[in-house]
C-alpha cells in the first residue's frame, strides 16, 4: 500500500488549532462555532501506521469562520473565507513586495512549526559549537526539542468536556488522534531556568544493545511536598521494510526508574512506543526521599522490530526536570554541578 503523509513514521506530522492571533472587524457577518481552544475545522485526524500517535503535535492554523443559515436554523453551518481576517497572515506575490493575505490550513500550521525547527537548529548550532561537539544528529535533536515541549493541557480538557465517553482508553485515543503529542512550547528547551534543567543527549545502538543515562537528582527536591515533573522525548529515524506489513525495521524505545516523579501524564503508554518518537510527561508531589548521589536512570534500547537489521541506529534524548517557577530550589545548579565531571590535578611537584 502507499503511505499517506500523515503515514510517514520518521518525519512530524502536523495537526491545526482552530486559533490565530488576527483581530475579527467588528461587522464581521460569519460566526465562530468555538468558545475554547480545540483542533480546527479542517484537520484531519486519525493514527499513523500500525496505530502509532499521528498528528506529532498541533499548531495554530487559523479560525475558519462560517455563514449561518438564515431561514433554517438546523441547517449546516456553510464555511467561507475570503482572505481576510481571520487566519494566519501569508506573504501574497506582487511587485511592491509587501502585499500579504489571511489563509488558513494544516500548510501554515507546518510552516510555523518548521520555523520553530530553525530556532531549534540555532540553539544547538550555538550550544556546540560552545562545547566543541561535533554531531550528524542534528535533525534528530531538532525533533525532538519540536517534541519535548508538548501537552495537551487545557485543549484536552477542551476535548474531554465535549464528548460522551466512560472508558478513558478511548478518551485518550481520542486524544492522540486529534492533537497527537499536543500543543509545542520550545521555551522548554531554549533555555534552562533556576527551576528548570534541560539535559541533551545522543548516539547510535546497535540491535540488542542500551544505552544508560544517569541525570542527578537534586538534593533540594529530598523529602519535599512539591510538585515537579520530568520530562523525557526520545526521537529516531528507522530504515523501512516495505515488504512487510510491520514496516518499521528496528524498534527504540526508553524506559526509567524515576522515583521523583512516577505518575503518568496524559499519553498511553504503549501508544508512544509505536512510532518514532516517544514523548512522555511524569509528575509527583509526594515526599520522596533520597540522598546525595541518587541518580534517575533512564534507559534508551533498541532490537528489532520487522526484521533483523545491521548498522547502527542514531538517535538524539532530551530530559527535563522542574518544579513551579518562582520556588527557591536551586534544581538547574545542583543538577550541573553533579553532571560536570571535575577535573583532576596532578599535585606531584
Amino acid at each position: 500500500r502507499i503511505l499517506s503523509p500523515s503515514e510517514a513514521i520518521n518525519s512530524i506530522s502536523v495537526g491545526s488549532l482552530q486559533s490565530d492571533n488576527a483581530t475579527i472587524d467588528k461587522f464581521e457577518s460569519r460566526i465562530d462555532p468555538y468558545k475554547s481552544l480545540l483542533p480546527s475545522t479542517y484537520t484531519a485526524f486519525g493514527f499513523g501506521y500500525r496505530k502509532a500517535i499521528k498528528p506529532d503535535l498541533t499548531y495554530q492554523g487559523g479560525r475558519e469562520l462560517f455563514d449561518e443559515p438564515i431561514l433554517n436554523s438546523n441547517t449546516q453551518l456553510t464555511p467561507r473565507n475570503y482572505n481576510r481576517p481571520p487566519g494566519l497572515s501569508v506573504a501574497l506575490p506582487d511587485s511592491s513586495l509587501n502585499a500579504a493575505r489571511h489563509l488558513i490550513g494544516t500548510s501554515n500550521s507546518a510552516a510555523l512549526v518548521s520555523r520553530m525547527g530553525h530556532f531549534c537548529h540555532e540553539i544547538l548550532k550555538d550550544l556546540f559549537i560552545e562545547n566543541g561537539i561535533y554531531t550528524q544528529n542534528t535533525a534528530l535533536l531538532i525533533k525532538a526539542m519540536l517534541a519535548h515541549g508538548c501537552s495537551w493541557n487545557n485543549i484536552g480538557d477542551n476535548i474531554e468536556a465535549r464528548i460522551d465517553l466512560d472508558d478513558w482508553r478511548k478518551v485518550k485515543n481520542l486524544k492522540h488522534k486529534l492533537i497527537g503529542y499536543g500543543l509545542p512550547n520550545i521555551s522548554k528547551v531554549q533555555e534552562c531556568t533556576a527551576q528548570r534543567v534541560t539535559v541533551i543527549g545522543f548516539g547510535e545502538l546497535r540491535e540488542e544493545e542500551a544505552h544508560v543515562y544517569s541525570l542527578p537528582l537534586p538534593p533540594s527536591l529530598a523529602s519535599q511536598t512539591i510538585k515537579r515533573r520530568l520530562t523525557i522525548t526520545l526521537a529516531w529515524f528507522a530504515p523501512v521494510a516495505s515488504d512487510t506489513q510491520k514496516y518499521r525495521i528496528p524498534r527504540m524505545w526508553f524506559e526509567s526508574n524515576n522515583q521523583l516523579a512516577d505518575t503518568r501524564l496524559y499519553y498511553d503508554e504503549k501508544a508512544v512506543r509505536r512510532g518514532t518518537l516517544q514523548h512522555e510527561i511524569f509528575e509527583d508531589n509526594s515526599a520522596t526521599a533520597f540522598i546525595d548521589g541518587d541518580v534517575i536512570k533512564i534507559k534508551v534500547n533498541c532490537t528489532k522490530d520487522a526484521k533483523n537489521f545491521e548498522g547502527s541506529i542514531a538517535y538524539g534524548l532530551i530530559v527535563s526536570l522542574e518544579v513551579a517557577e518562582g520556588l527557591d530550589l536551586p534544581i538547574y545548579q545542583e543538577v550541573r554541578d553533579r553532571i560536570i565531571v571535575p577535573v583532576q590535578v596532578d599535585q606531584r611537584v
